[in-house]
């Protein structure tokens, strides 16, 4: 039997992956043949969305994510910390940004160019932290030091 990776060990026990992964595929069925990741990070999430019979791109802005995620995203990854994406108009059928706007300088320049890259008719998965001093949770990692530049979150806000 297959040792399994810490990814996804990590996903068995973790239930916000689990909930991430459930809202993704019960909102957007990932059929299309191309798909691009952008923000892929060290490839939890991704790997359980991958389909056999479609080619995914991942990228992230860290370099450091990258030769982590291979073992589970495949070869396709690519390093971008910029917000022009390297990949012509209407490329993809799917866009996933999941957890990456928090982290660009400019949320909307990524947006604009996830929807440039986006196929006419093709779809896109956007998801953000919940953030903001209202929830207990985020007062509570405050308190503990762990503020959002520890993160390297760039903003707070999104709901």
């Amino acid at each position: 039997m297959k040792k399994k990776s810490w990814q996804e060990r990590l996903f068995a026990v973790s239930f916000m992956k689990k909930e991430k992964v459930r809202i993704i595929r019960s909102r957007m069925n990932l059929s299309g043949q191309r798909v691009l990741d952008v923000g892929c990070a060290q490839g939890v999430v991704s790997m359980m969305l991958k389909g056999n019979d479609q080619t995914w791109v991942h990228l992230d802005p860290d370099f450091a994510n990258l030769p982590v995620a291979r073992p589970v995203l495949g070869p396709v990854l690519i390093h971008n910390a910029g917000l022009s994406l390297p990949f012509a108009d209407d490329s993809f059928d799917d866009v996933l940004l999941l957890d990456i706007l928090e982290h660009v300088d400019d949320d909307r320049a990524l947006l604009t160019e996830a929807v440039r890259v986006l196929r006419p008719g093709g779809r896109a998965a956007v998801s953000t932290p919940i953030s903001g001093g209202f929830f207990l949770f985020n007062r509570l990692k405050k308190c503990f030091g762990l503020t959002p530049e520890i993160y390297g979150h760039k903003r707070e806000g999104y709901s």
